[in-house]
C-alpha cells in the first residue's frame, strides 16, 4: 500500500510569531503534492507585514491552509479577503479561529456569513489569548465528563 504525508498540525498553543519561519513553511509547503491540510497557529500579523503578504498570497493561490488560528493581529481587509477567498472558491479553509485580535465588524459579519451557510465549519472570535480559552475549554469538558 502507498502511504502518503497528507497533513501536518502545527496548533500550538503560543503560535507561530517568528515571520521569517512562516515564510519558510509557506513557501516549502506549496510544492509539496501530497500535503492536503495543513492546521497552523500564527500570531503577530499586521496590515502589509511579510508575515501577511505570504498567507495572503498562500490563501489564495494554495489549496494548503485548512485550520488557521491567529492570535494578537490586526486584521486587514485585504486579509480578509483571501481568508473568504480560500473558503468560498477554493473550500479549503474549513476553521478559523481569531484569539485577541483586532477585525473590523464589516469583515466579522462577511465571515460570519461564510459560517451561518456551513462554508465554514468552525469560525470563533475570542477577546483574550489562546492558552487561557483552550485552558478553560479543557477544564469544563473535564468538569462535565465527571459528572
Amino acid at each position: 500500500m502507498n502511504e502518503t504525508f497528507n497533513g501536518i498540525d502545527l496548533m500550538d498553543e503560543i503560535g507561530f510569531k517568528d515571520e521569517a519561519f512562516i515564510i519558510n513553511l509557506l513557501d516549502t509547503l506549496k510544492g509539496h503534492k501530497s500535503i492536503k491540510y495543513l492546521s497552523l497557529h500564527v500570531q503577530d500579523i499586521r496590515p502589509s507585514n511579510q508575515k501577511e503578504i505570504h498567507l495572503v498570497t498562500s490563501l489564495r493561490n494554495d489549496k494548503l491552509i485548512s485550520h488557521l488560528c491567529i492570535s494578537a493581529s490586526v486584521i486587514s481587509r485585504e486579509l480578509t479577503e483571501a481568508l473568504i477567498h480560500a473558503s468560498k472558491e477554493r473550500n479549503t479553509l474549513t476553521h478559523l479561529e481569531f484569539y485577541n485580535s483586532q477585525v473590523a465588524d464589516d469583515d466579522m459579519a462577511q465571515l460570519k456569513s461564510l459560517y451561518n451557510n456551513g462554508t465554514l465549519i468552525k469560525l470563533a472570535f475570542y477577546e483574550q489569548p489562546r492558552w487561557p480559552v483552550t485552558l478553560e475549554e479543557t477544564n469544563g469538558q473535564l468538569k462535565n465528563g465527571k459528572k
